[in-house]
């Protein structure tokens, strides 16, 4: 298995849950570019306050911790969401391979924080 990241995505109570996020995460799994290995929706009920989940990809076994669910979990006030996703990154193998066939070494590599990300676009 290749990198795979953690992404946890927060939704207010209007949030509109219509399959786009479903979409693009079947659009990029067809592209090749990433394989999705868990999508878990997780929502505090608005009047009870219980926590509610659901597998966002039918048939696919859960494999988010429940550490990460509970931690989550605790800043999603009545009403809010939040989507957790494990994305594998099958592009970094193929760019790994055609480095490694041209003789050449990862000195380092990581993924940067929005914020980061910013600053160096300017």
């Amino acid at each position: 298995m290749g990198p795979v990241s953690f992404i946890a995505a927060g939704f207010g109570p209007d949030a509109a849950f219509e399959g786009r996020i479903v979409e693009e995460l079947e659009r990029f799994e067809k592209s090749g570019v990433l394989r999705v290995v868990d999508l878990l929706f997780v929502r505090r009920l608005p009047d009870s306050g219980e926590l509610e989940t659901r597998p966002g990809i039918p048939g696919r076994p859960t494999v988010v911790s429940q550490s990460d669910v509970d931690e989550v979990a605790g800043a999603l006030a009545p009403g809010q969401a939040a989507g957790l996703l494990l994305i594998e990154h099958l592009w970094q193998d193929q760019l790994h391979e055609a480095i490694a066939d041209t003789g050449g070494t990862i000195l380092s590599q990581g993924l940067l924080d929005e914020a980061s990300a910013r600053e160096l676009a300017g």
